[in-house]
């Protein structure tokens, strides 16, 4: 069974030199840091967009494998792609049933970390409520 940790309780285990790293929020400033980052420490990346005109800027970025939730199967993709030693590290930004798709998509022992946002919009200056 996959664990699923809080990204500030504990940082990611790193993934290894040419691993794969499975991403959800892929366009995102987030998801963008990641491929970079990951392209320099040779890990490789599937990334998951949900529409197809995303998939090009994804590749020009440096993502090695990007999946497209508007017209492909995750589930089905990620296999292909991974192959028999599976994905074993995962990022999801974006829960749901995309989020338990990842999940599933994760080798046995694989780690999903789900970065927690705040529960109500930060403040630019202090002041009373409603204001």
């Amino acid at each position: 069974m996959p664990s699923v940790e809080r990204a500030e309780s504990r940082p990611l285990r790193a993934a290894q030199p040419g691993e794969w790293l499975l991403q959800t929020a892929a366009g995102s400033t987030v998801g963008r840091l990641v491929i970079q980052l990951s392209r320099h420490l040779g890990i490789r990346t599937i990334n998951v967009v949900r529409r197809r005109d995303a998939v090009g800027e994804i590749e020009a970025l440096g993502g090695d494998e990007v999946i497209c939730t508007e017209d492909e199967d995750l589930l089905q993709r990620v296999p292909e792609i991974a192959g028999p030693d599976g994905v074993r590290k995962a990022l999801d930004c974006v829960a749901g049933v995309v989020g338990a798709q990842v999940s599933q998509a994760l080798a046995p022992g694989g780690q999903l970390v789900i970065p927690l946002l705040a529960s109500s919009p930060a403040r630019a200056a202090p002041g009373p409520p409603g204001r």
